[in-house]
């Protein structure tokens, strides 16, 4: 998630459900690698895909992150706004 805030690319060595979840949202799971079995060969094929792209991977994130910083503005209006209801 660290990387992704600084609109860097970054690949998941998953190890649980919650790194997956998280890629999913951002709209890049094909960067989840799991770790059972031989992932040495897809890790590297995506390290040189992100290495390849860099710069379009830096923009689509810069514009996901943007995306996803308004959606939780508008849900914190939303819910200060029904909090304002209570609190007098």
């Amino acid at each position: 998630m660290i990387p992704f805030g600084l609109s860097l690319p970054s690949l998941s060595l998953t190890t649980q459900d919650k790194q997956k979840w998280f890629l999913e949202t951002i709209g890049h799971i094909e960067w989840n690698i799991d770790v059972n079995g031989n992932f040495y060969i897809e890790l590297i094929q995506k390290t040189f895909e992100i290495i390849n792209n860099y710069e379009d991977i830096r923009q689509d994130l810069i514009v996901r992150k943007e995306h996803n910083q308004k959606t939780t503005k508008t849900n914190m209006e939303f819910i200060i706004s029904k909090l304002g209801q209570w609190v007098k």
